[in-house]
């Protein structure tokens, strides 16, 4: 192992990337958009109580924090052991106990190793010492019986969640690509207006999306060139608006049966595309509005005959 950068021995990075694949459990998904929706992964109150009621009945749990509402801002894994008033108390793997070096073992002999919880936020000070959120963010409560694995097939790691959800993607060839909304056939949002925040009413909100949150962040790291939504739901007819960034990005949207992908090389471009047939294997989409009169690449990937994304 090596302090700070994770372990040197290339075979057992790739077993401990793996273990981490089970926090993408079906399990969890469900879990993290029943906290989203259900209003409680910003209010740290909320988040006490099921972090005390969670840990009182199973023990030590998973818990998640992330930087803003913006899933390509990513997040981080911790786990929580304790609630000491309003205090999550916590064991952090960018902070290692054995490490005497600063910023590690002194972080927990200061008593400095918490979430603190008020009602309606949380605060949290990331290694290096950025706090979390910057504006707003999500913390989430994972049970580890919903993340660990129930036996030694793939499928028990949870790494057929991918085959179980649609999923929708953009992947900036350089920064600035994300989705600005996404509409359902019944004209329901997945984001409150201008924001990344999740329209949680039932009258407005479509509350079967949610975003995931790469919990790999260390005190280094930019943001992510992608964001990832999975949907608990196949829909047949999805809006999605997007901007490019800087230099362009790939938009893909589709389910186990096929994608539909949208290259986009133009910078700094804005599209609203109509997709049908999501879950099919012949989906469709149609160009709503575009801030621009490019073409774009488009492909169709049959993943049943074989095809990868």
């Amino acid at each position: 192992m090596s302090y700070g950068g994770g372990p040197s021995d290339p075979k057992l990075r790739r077993v401990i990337n793996i273990l981490q694949g089970h926090q993408l459990s079906l399990a969890c998904i469900m879990e993290m958009l029943d906290q989203i929706t259900g209003l409680h992964s910003q209010d740290g109150s909320k988040v006490i109580k099921r972090c005390e009621a969670t840990i009182a009945k199973e023990g030590p749990c998973i818990i998640s924090v992330t930087k803003s509402l913006n899933p390509s801002d990513g997040g981080h894994a911790m786990i929580a052991y304790a609630v000491s008033g309003d205090k999550i108390m916590l064991v952090d793997p960018n902070r290692v106990w054995a490490n005497t070096n600063a910023g590690h073992r002194d972080w927990y002999d200061g008593d400095s190793n918490y979430i603190a919880c008020t009602s309606g936020s949380w605060i949290f000070v990331m290694k290096g010492y950025d706090v979390w959120p910057t504006s707003k963010g999500h913390l989430t409560v994972y049970p580890v019986s919903v993340a660990e694995p129930t036996g030694r097939t793939p499928t028990s790691l949870g790494l057929n969640v991918a085959d179980l959800l649609a999923k929708l993607f953009i992947v900036s060839k350089s920064s600035g690509a994300t989705i600005l909304q996404v509409t359902d056939a019944s004209g329901k949002r997945l984001f409150l207006p201008d924001s990344k925040a999740i329209d949680c009413d039932s009258a407005t909100g479509m509350r079967s999306i949610v975003p995931w949150f790469p919990s790999v962040t260390s005190e280094n790291a930019g943001p992510f060139p992608f964001e990832l939504y999975f949907s608990i739901r196949t829909p047949s007819y999805l809006e999605v608006e997007f901007t490019t960034g800087k230099t362009g990005a790939v938009f893909a949207l589709g389910s186990s049966a096929s994608y539909i992908t949208i290259d986009c090389s133009t910078p700094e471009e804005t599209l609203l595309i109509a997709v049908s047939g999501i879950g099919t294997s012949a989906p469709s989409y149609k160009i709503l509005r575009s801030s621009s009169n490019n073409s774009h690449t488009t492909r169709h990937i049959p993943l049943a005959q074989g095809g990868q994304i």
